[in-house]
């Protein structure tokens, strides 16, 4: 009964540390340590090159090329359908976080390649409506590729070749290319 007396009423000040309700926030002085902010480490174009040849597919080919000429994020490509795509117009729309739309222009280069695997993607049957496809069928069609088959694609293309030792390559470093190539 004298338990409930004291949770009922307002904490004590004085009854100890569980049952005291601090005045003010004892973190309020305390201010947040500085800390040195790195430079990030971007593609160089030689690199960029070399990531190009190392691709073995032309699926591969097109999903780099369009990484390097738009810079979308890696769910934005997944998320490609082919009605996205207006090759005449050399651009897509791209639904990005929080569903908005914007537009992305394709380069000559990606163009081509686009033009290639969408050839070769012609010559299978039973495709989904996704951009980029799988090399295997999924309850009989051929499904949307995921975001870690893009991953794995990209480290084999860097284990396979020596110029690239020791570079993490994934694929939001294509955004900060993008950026940076612009910025040139």
């Amino acid at each position: 009964a004298v338990l409930n007396k004291i949770f009922i009423h307002e904490p004590f000040e004085d009854g100890g540390c569980l049952l005291r309700k601090p005045k003010k926030n004892p973190m309020g002085k305390v201010y947040k340590i500085k800390e040195e902010k790195k430079v990030k480490r971007v593609l160089s174009d030689e690199q960029v090159e070399i990531i190009r040849c190392g691709c073995r597919h032309v699926r591969d080919r097109a999903i780099v090329e369009i990484l390097v000429a738009t810079g979308m994020r890696i769910s934005e490509l997944v998320g490609l359908d082919v009605g996205d795509i207006d090759i005449n117009l050399k651009r897509c729309i791209i639904y990005g976080k929080g569903r908005k739309e914007r537009p992305a222009f394709f380069t000559p280069r990606a163009i081509v390649h686009l033009k290639t695997y969408l050839e070769w993607r012609r010559s299978l049957p039973d495709t989904s409506e996704a951009l980029f496809i799988n090399f295997r069928k999924s309850n009989g069609v051929y499904g949307r590729v995921c975001t870690c088959t893009i991953r794995k694609m990209l480290k084999e293309i860097v284990v396979n070749d020596p110029r690239l030792e020791g570079l993490n390559l994934h694929p939001h470093m294509f955004r900060a290319y993008l950026a940076t190539y612009m910025a040139r």
